[in-house]
């Protein structure tokens, strides 16, 4: 999966922007690729969990939270 996912990101580096959705075994896999680890040091990477996404840019994997809780209804209310 490791290779695929080099493979993959080899076709669309550096100039095009792409989003990836994924689990978090295949998110590890896609940043372990992209910092060009090997597939034993991508089980130390930060797990990817609910609210979280990885922006990966420059050689550096940046994390970011991501609130996606819906605003409170009495906010609406002024």
């Amino acid at each position: 999966v490791l290779k695929r996912a080099e493979a993959w990101l080899e076709r669309t580096r550096p100039c095009e922007t792409a989003v990836l959705v994924t689990h978090g075994g295949l998110s590890r896999t896609f940043r372990a690729a992209y910092l060009r680890l090997g597939a034993e040091a991508r089980q130390t990477l930060e797990p990817h969990t609910h609210g979280l996404m990885f922006e990966l840019a420059d050689g550096r994997c940046t994390p970011h939270r991501v609130d996606d809780a819906p605003p409170h209804p009495e906010a609406a209310l002024g």
